[in-house]
């Protein structure tokens, strides 16, 4: 096993995205795609179809599952808990946030949220997060994969703290519980999502 410590740093569809980014055949791209569920075969290959419309020489991906819910839990023996009041201490044993442990070639844990991130003794203890790498991906350092969902957790415009999770992830679910209470309106368009500029914009969420 490989434990690696990261610690925070300050804070990009086909075609479209070529000319958006200046993207020329020769440049090195790779494009990583966090998933809220594991990646199908087929969703694969379809994304890999459209990775090669690209017709760029030199272009590597990943598809990376982030799973908050797994049977893993790190325990950090010298961690003695942070004060919580009332003689108390919070997040006794608990890994730190940055914690990144390699499982393997295709999977990872990573503590978004550590001892310190807790908000009271109750809260009880931090878990870790499982990123899992699909096999067709052709870009396989976890090392890198984790510490770019690590630095995600703290880009939030939402916030000033870091996240408990990444906001590649995050905001996707922020987008579609606006989006169950906005279906609910007479009036509401959902091609205004889809097709014009409201769904790239920040104020959305």
């Amino acid at each position: 096993m490989n434990i690696i410590q990261f610690k925070d740093t300050e804070p990009n569809r086909g075609k479209s995205i070529r000319d958006q980014d200046n993207w020329k055949n020769t440049d090195r791209v790779r494009l990583i795609f966090h998933m809220f569920k594991p990646a199908r075969d087929v969703e694969a290959e379809a994304i890999k179809a459209a990775v090669e419309g690209l017709d760029l020489d030199n272009v590597t991906y990943a598809f990376v599952h982030v799973a908050p819910t797994n049977p893993f839990v790190i325990f950090d023996m010298n961690q003695q808990g942070q004060p919580s009041g009332a003689q108390q201490k919070k997040g006794v044993l608990g890994p730190s946030r940055g914690m990144h442990l390699k499982l393997g070639n295709y999977e990872s844990l990573i503590v978004f949220a550590g001892a310190s991130e807790l908000k009271q003794v109750t809260d009880g203890m931090p878990r870790a997060c499982l990123l899992k790498l699909h096999r067709n991906s052709t870009f396989r350092d976890m090392t890198y994969l984790a510490r770019q969902a690590f630095d995600f957790t703290a880009h939030s415009w939402r916030i000033m703290s870091p996240e408990p999770f990444p906001i590649t992830i995050k905001y996707s679910d922020l987008i579609a519980e606006r989006l169950t209470g906005l279906k609910q309106i007479e009036s509401w368009d959902d091609d205004a999502v889809k097709f014009r500029d409201i769904g790239r914009t920040p104020w959305f969420l």
